[in-house]
């Protein structure tokens, strides 16, 4: 690390090219962002900045992503989720099993590939709803009931179980979620929940609400489950 880091003062010196770049001391128990830059011939400067904090709250962040993660893998309803743009982020064991597509082929798929495990052809669905409020995609959902963001329909999947088909409970929504233990700490939590409020940084596995929020807050998270059923 020592001799990487004279090279790299080194290369500052002899072309002037500033450089930022982050490193861990062991010594000290701590990240740094460095930033060196020349001052004058054959003189450099450098400037140190801890960031140990946001490292370690990046990684609960990403601690926190994995046992998300971990969880919707493992729930007994069968559940996906679909990125803004319609790319496939998560196809759990459950949908696997409902539609015979592993995992593996169906993260990253657009194009509404994930509505061909259920209607044998690309085309939108329910969570499409989630958003856009299109008349042509609610009109293939007679009985369609809204809550807040979540909208829930019962429909018939005619190309389930090898195309015998099977009429499904659906229930779409881009709110937060997150999971809670019975103690009230929180076990994970979704991207969605950290975006809707930029105040709440990624610490806060273990922790309750009255440990993260101020009391005008703390009503606000209540736990949401996205199911896909057989009905």
């Amino acid at each position: 690390m020592e001799q990487r880091r004279i090279e790299t003062y080194a290369k500052v010196v002899q072309t002037g090219t500033p450089v930022l770049f982050e490193e861990y001391s062991s010594a000290l128990g701590k990240w740094f962002e460095t930033r060196a830059f020349r001052t004058a011939r054959n003189q450099f400067a450098t400037i140190f900045t801890d960031i140990t904090e946001h490292k370690q709250a990046e990684e609960a962040l990403r601690e926190n992503r994995r046992q998300l993660t971990d969880i919707i893998e493992f729930l007994q309803d069968a559940t996906r989720a679909i990125a803004k743009e319609g790319r496939v982020i998560i196809w759990n064991k459950a949908i696997e099993k409902m539609t015979g597509i592993p995992a593996a082929e169906m993260i990253g798929k657009c194009d509404y590939a994930y509505a061909i495990p259920f209607y044998g052809e690309a085309r939108p669905q329910l969570m499409d709803l989630v958003f856009a409020d299109r008349e042509e995609i609610a009109a293939r959902y007679p009985n369609i009931t809204r809550q807040g963001n979540t909208v829930m329909a019962e429909v018939f999947c005619n190309a389930l179980h090898n195309n015998e088909g099977a009429w499904v409970f659906a229930k779409a929504s881009p709110d937060p979620m997150w999971i809670k233990d019975v103690s009230g700490r929180y076990v994970a939590a979704n991207e969605m929940y950290f975006l809707a409020d930029p105040s709440v940084n990624g610490d806060i596995v273990g922790k309750t609400d009255a440990e993260c929020f101020p009391p005008e807050k703390r009503c606000m998270w209540a736990t949401t489950v996205l199911p896909l059923r057989e009905v």
